[in-house]
């Protein structure tokens, strides 16, 4: 039988939040995957009030116990989520890990005031964790990035190249804008998706295979090549290549590594979104920033602040799968994106909102 992919969810403690996370996000999924908790210094107990909480709204997560999150180095996740801002700093990287979110809700642990007042808070946040954690398909999931980019796409290019190369996987959407056409409250119509393909690999997997720390030239053709014919069959399906040569295409990536690379091409002293997010890097630049960081040590990688120690060993992996990309599809420049689900969720109530 094979093994349901399991979802790990990280707070300091694993007394509260990430409790709440659980059991909700295991009721939500049924017997589709495996949903377990752990705390970067876990409390050694269950919080009686998240317990309560949880009954109120028929979970039982009486039997939980608090766990160190080491219980799963070994384990793979599938995903991780992380719930408070002192584990989403420190969380580990888990070998074959496939995504990774960090969506951060308040302590209710540190709530003060009378017992109800306190509870108050645990009801909240529990509330807010059910309406986070929504089950959504792998095309859910093209949907929703491709309408929170959607607003960054040229409306003259009728096609578009979207792509995330995530830590185990590598997501390729192929679009086409409707000409002229405009959805509620003066939007643009959501771009139709005429096909998406998820790859099996991303920075994390290929820098566990190929390495991170030193990247020889040989290595680095190696990661480029294997990409290059991962990409074809997808190329092969749609004919992409024609439409870039008829001048028809655009490329919009909103991946860390192409945020990373805006970052350094930009000489920010620290990542700043705001500069980043739609800002434009022709494949010229990303070649000259992909040359600089292989030129580094990986000393040297973590010294530029847009890169820092946590991704120095896979900032390469990263550059090796853009060059196969921007080789496959040859666009000629890239509008990053800073964005993703959330917009996408955002942009929808809007277009839904009443006039």
């Amino acid at each position: 039988m094979q093994e349901k992919p399991l979802v790990l969810i990280l707070c300091t403690g694993n007394s509260c939040r990430s409790h709440l996370a659980e059991g909700i996000l295991r009721q939500k999924a049924g017997d589709l995957i495996r949903v377990e908790s752990a705390g970067s210094k876990p409390a050694g107990f269950v919080h009686p009030l998240a317990v309560r909480a949880m009954k109120e709204i028929g979970i039982d997560i009486s039997g939980h116990r608090s766990k160190h999150l080491e219980e799963f180095l070994d384990s793979k996740p599938h995903t991780v989520i992380t719930v408070c801002g002192n584990v989403d700093q420190a969380c580990p990287i888990f070998p074959g890990m496939m995504k990774r979110y960090h969506w951060g809700f308040d302590d209710p642990a540190k709530a003060t005031g009378t017992e109800e007042e306190i509870f108050a808070v645990f009801r909240r946040v529990r509330d807010e964790i059910g309406i986070e954690l929504e089950i959504i398909s792998t095309a859910e999931e093209a949907r929703l990035v491709v309408t929170g980019c959607a607003p960054l796409l040229h409306p003259r290019l009728p096609y578009a190249l979207v792509f995330d190369i995530g830590g185990g996987s590598t997501e390729i959407v192929w679009l086409r804008q409707p000409p002229g056409r405009h959805g509620p409250r003066g939007l643009r119509a959501a771009p139709e998706i005429l096909g998406s393909v998820s790859l099996p690999f991303g920075v994390v997997t290929f820098t566990e295979r190929f390495g991170g720390i030193e990247v020889s030239p040989a290595i680095y053709r190696a990661m480029v090549a294997e990409a290059e014919a991962a990409l074809l069959p997808f190329e092969r399906e749609f004919g992409i290549r024609r439409e870039v040569r008829a001048r028809q295409v655009q490329m919009l990536g909103s991946s860390g590594t192409v945020t990373t690379l805006a970052g350094v091409h930009l000489a920010l002293p620290r990542y700043i979104r705001a500069f980043v997010d739609g800002s434009m890097l022709t494949f010229d630049q990303i070649e000259l920033v992909s040359r600089h960081l292989a030129g580094l040590d990986i000393e040297g990688r973590a010294a530029n602040p847009c890169v820092g120690r946590e991704r120095a060993d896979l900032v390469l992996s990263g550059c090796a799968i853009l060059d196969a990309i921007c080789a496959t599809w040859p666009v000629g420049r890239l509008r990053v994106a800073d964005r993703g689900i959330r917009e996408g969720i955002l942009f929808e109530l809007m277009q839904g909102a009443p006039e």
